[in-house]
């Protein structure tokens, strides 16, 4: 548990772009002369930052992975095609949507952004 902290610790310091090298370096220097207390007053004075960026890198690296992917990030409130899903089945599986008429309901969803 204590390396994971000191880890956690020490990369959570080099990806900190609001501290400046010296900053940094003095911040290393005092986990490494008092490793626990270092630790600590760490922890009690830059916490909140940590978490910030730690939901700031996660986010990042999803949406690297989703642009990857070849996928776009859905946006918030967007609407959904799940709904039309099942009429969609229904009127397949009875035959009223021929092949006109998926092309024409495919167009009318790209236009509605789903």
């Amino acid at each position: 548990m204590w390396f994971f902290l000191l880890f956690k610790l020490v990369t959570n310091l080099c990806r900190d772009h609001s501290l400046n090298g010296w900053a940094k370096a003095l911040w290393l220097i005092g986990v490494i002369v008092l490793p626990h207390m270092g630790v600590f007053i760490y922890l009690v004075a830059r916490a909140r930052t940590m978490g910030e960026r730690d939901v700031e890198q996660a986010q990042h690296r999803e949406a690297e992975r989703a642009t990857a992917d070849g996928r776009r990030p859905i946006p918030r409130g967007a609407p959904s095609p799940v709904p039309a899903l099942p009429f969609s089945l229904l009127l397949v599986s009875s035959g009223a949507w021929g092949c006109a008429e998926e092309d024409v309901g495919l167009q009318t969803m790209a236009g509605q952004g789903w």
